[in-house]
């Protein structure tokens, strides 16, 4: 306000405000139009999670050791902030028994890795946070070493479980928005083995606007459980939304095993507007074995508006149980997909390969029944099983390409078809890149491969305009009040 009565004072007063004058109003014209214009791009080159309220209360991370310290019962009710920038030169001590809220602030913490050698069950940026504590994460990116980051369940009584994940090894409740996480994510162990790109083990979840694309394992003499963002959930809560996941994830156990390309194993699930293009496995020696693009097994589920690219397998060695879908492995309650397409191939084998092993396009098996509405799948996809499924319409490649192949879709505000974007078939406009350059909305601020919308689509650019459209008429009627002003004088 200061600036529009400083350039008011300086530019004319009505003594001197007659023809002459004019010039001298133009100029504050022109420091009115500036200083508005100025204003209304702050939104938008200022301060990128501006969105997110910050306490005043708020503590300041910007070293490593800071951030080492804020585990335990202190940081109940805590707000933390990463102000810039953290790249590690040692070994990762995953924070234990956190309780509160970490804000990256759209920085990354660079570097991270575990070793097998050290034999952490819990490893992570966080290794494990209360069951019963509600924990939020955020604008935050974690990009791990080349020496990975490994969980290690021992060959004894009370640790033969392991828990690995990029962000998290294990937690009760847990809300991700904004956050991506880079590199391989591993879990070893004895009896239960759990590994996610995100996060190993929860009881509820919501992650929003995430990715991941390191490749995450999970190998364990007993049962293992890997998902591209969350290897298990033993809750009843999941949700996903505008995420997405582009490397392999493979669950290997002597037992059984689930992998999913966003989720291993959960019970009710709710995804939208995700995909995974990595190649999905889940590898059992003698009983189970679920594998599927987006979730491996669950209970009831709904997907919208999703994708998988990538190659689906679930092989059980030695005995008769495999199930295998491009979205969906096995459900035991009923499935709802829409809007959803698959291309890789499935493939569910076992021992007695004529024996509850399934395989299917969209949903390998699910007891209750499948409810599939316009979704697809490529005519070249192979579908190898003792039961096969074929739900979704059948695309060739060049109707894959063509929007009106897709009925009732939404190309105007979900989907974009470009050729030289994910290989011509529909992809997502507006969702976040691997440019690692979060912004508060999950888009990237580099460059991306998704459509960008045209700039007057942003509600802040929109303001803007607003603002100085509405400066402009007052400008115009109090150059007509002062000129009235002036020949009354006259």
């Amino acid at each position: 306000m200061g600036v529009f009565i400083m350039a008011l004072k300086n530019s004319f007063s009505i003594k001197n405000m007659k023809v002459g004058g004019n010039a001298a109003f133009l100029k504050f014209c022109v420091v009115i139009l500036t200083v508005s214009m100025f204003m209304s791009l702050i939104p938008l080159t200022g301060v990128v999670y501006g969105a997110d309220s910050v306490p005043a209360t708020a503590r300041h991370i910007k070293t490593a050791e800071q951030l080492a310290a804020i585990g335990g019962v202190q940081s109940e009710g805590e707000y933390y902030v990463l102000d810039n920038d953290i790249t590690l030169v040692a070994e990762w001590i995953p924070i234990e028994g956190f309780e509160g809220t970490f804000d990256g602030q759209g920085h990354s913490i660079n570097n991270l890795y575990v070793l097998a050698s050290s034999n952490r069950q819990y490893a992570g940026l966080f290794g494990l946070t209360y069951d019963y504590k509600d924990v939020t994460i955020k604008n935050v990116g974690v990009n791990i070493g080349s020496k990975g980051v490994t969980a290690i369940g021992s060959d004894s009584e009370y640790a033969r479980v392991a828990h690995a994940g990029g962000l998290i090894g294990y937690c009760g409740a847990v809300v991700v928005s904004n956050c991506y996480v880079t590199g391989d994510v591993t879990a070893t162990g004895y009896s239960f083995v759990y590994a996610g790109g995100l996060i190993g083990e929860c009881g509820r979840v919501s992650v929003a606007n995430c990715y991941v694309t390191g490749d995450v394992t999970a190998n364990a003499d007993g049962l293992a459980y890997a998902g591209g963002l969350i290897g298990h959930v033993w809750g009843n809560s999941v949700s996903v939304e505008k995420s997405y996941v582009t490397g392999d994830v493979t669950a290997t156990g002597s037992h059984s095993a689930d992998a999913g390309g966003l989720i291993g194993r959960s019970g009710r699930v709710f995804v939208e507007k995700s995909y995974v293009t990595g190649d999905v496995t889940a590898n059992s020696a003698t009983l189970l074995a679920y594998a599927g693009g987006l979730i491996g097994e669950c209970g009831r589920v709904s997907v919208s508006n999703c994708y998988v690219t990538g190659d689906v397998t679930a092989n059980s060695d030695r005995h008769e149980m495999g199930y295998a879908g491009g979205l969906i492995g096995y459900s035991t309650f009923d499935v709802s997909v829409e809007k959803s397409y698959v291309t890789g191939d499935v493939t569910a084998d076992a021992f007695y390969v004529c024996y509850r092993v399934y395989a299917g396009s969209l949903v390998g098996d699910s007891k209750d029944g499948t409810v599939e509405k316009n979704c697809y799948r490529l005519s070249t996809q192979k579908i190898t099983g003792g039961t096969i499924s074929t739900d979704g319409k059948s695309l060739t490649p060049d109707e894959m390409k063509n929007q009106q192949s897709f009925s009732g879709w939404d190309f105007k505000s979900i989907w974009a078809i470009k050729s030289n974007v994910n290989n011509g078939y529909p992809h997502f406009k507006n969702l976040l890149s691997t440019s690692h350059n979060l912004t508060f909305d999950g888009s990237s601020s580099g460059n991306s491969s998704s459509d960008r919308s045209s700039p007057f689509s942003n509600p802040l650019i929109l303001a803007g305009i607003a603002i100085i459209v509405i400066v402009a008429v007052v400008i115009v009627v109090v150059f007509i009040k002062k000129q009235n002003e002036v020949k009354r004088y006259e």
